[in-house]
């Protein structure tokens, strides 16, 4: 997603202007930026997942909300991941 932002953000700066901090494209100059991030999007990128052992995600370090949250990154034999 970095990487992505990071794109983004340069594009937003080659073809918009300037206005409280923020970058604006203007109408005329829309179907470029759009062109040429919809080209980067396209790019199929590989991604390392982190993930943890079920005894390091109940070790009570979490709250039930993070839980929740990250539960797809526990390694597990029912998880397969």
């Amino acid at each position: 997603l970095k990487e992505f932002e990071d794109v983004r953000m340069e594009l937003f700066k080659k073809y918009g202007d300037e206005k409280d901090g923020m970058y604006v494209v203007p109408e005329e100059k829309q179907p470029d930026f759009v062109k040429e991030l919809d080209e980067f999007a396209s790019i199929e990128h590989d991604v390392d997942v982190f993930q943890v052992s079920e005894d390091e995600f109940c070790s009570g370090n979490l709250t039930m909300q993070q839980m929740y949250a990250l539960d797809w990154m526990v390694k597990g034999e029912e998880k397969n991941n």
